[in-house]
């Protein structure tokens, strides 16, 4: 599967990386998600500002 990683503390740097799907447990399920959103949050994530930064 592929998922969104921050790939270093650079601003922006984020990778589409293929990672090993996981095998869930007896009691848990694994889903499909077709589409994901972005919160602001996710932008001091992409810049690589912290919370205390911006404060």
């Amino acid at each position: 599967m592929r998922g969104l990683a921050k790939t270093s503390r650079e601003p922006g740097a984020m990778e589409l990386v293929d990672v090993e799907t996981p095998e869930p447990a007896s009691n848990e399920v694994l889903i499909e998600v077709d589409y994901a959103g972005l919160c602001g949050s996710d932008a001091g994530i992409y810049k690589f500002k912290s919370a205390f930064e911006r404060m």
